[in-house]
C-alpha cells in the first residue's frame, strides 16, 4: 500500500558562518552569520553577538560557544522565538504579575485590577 502521508519538506540549508577577521573586536576571530556579527575573545572561550536582529531580546555577550549564538539566531529568525531553555521576558500587558508590579510603581492607574 502506498504511503498516503507526504514527507515533510526539508528545511532550507543554512549558511555557514563566514570569517571576517582572524583578530577581531575582542582579540579573537570574528564571523558574520545571517546579518549578525559574532566576536570571540583571544582564547576562543567567550563569544558575543553584535548587529543581531533589532527585536532579539537580551544581551548576548560572554556566551560560551559560537554554536549557541548561531542556534539563537536561527531560532529567532526562523521561528520568531528563542530556543529552549531561553525565554523572552514578559512584556507589559502579557502577564498579570508584571502589570501589578507596574501598578505598585504608579505606572498603571488605580482601579485597573479587581483587588484595587
Amino acid at each position: 500500500m502506498p504511503d498516503l502521508i507526504p514527507d515533510a519538506p526539508s528545511p532550507a540549508p543554512r549558511p555557514e558562518p563566514k570569517l571576517l577577521a582572524q583578530q577581531g573586536k575582542h582579540g579573537g576571530p570574528s564571523w558574520t552569520y545571517r546579518g549578525a556579527t559574532i566576536h570571540s575573545n583571544e582564547k576562543g572561550t567567550l563569544f558575543s553577538l553584535e548587529n543581531g536582529p533589532a527585536d532579539l531580546p537580551g544581551q548576548w555577550n560572554g556566551v560560551g560557544t559560537k554554536q549557541l549564538l548561531i542556534r539563537v539566531l536561527d531560532s529567532w529568525l526562523d521561528e520568531g522565538k528563542l530556543p529552549p531553555p531561553y525565554s523572552r521576558p514578559s512584556q507589559v500587558g502579557e502577564d498579570e504579575f508584571g502589570e501589578r508590579l507596574l501598578a505598585r510603581k504608579g505606572l498603571v492607574p488605580k482601579g485597573v485590577f479587581p483587588t484595587d
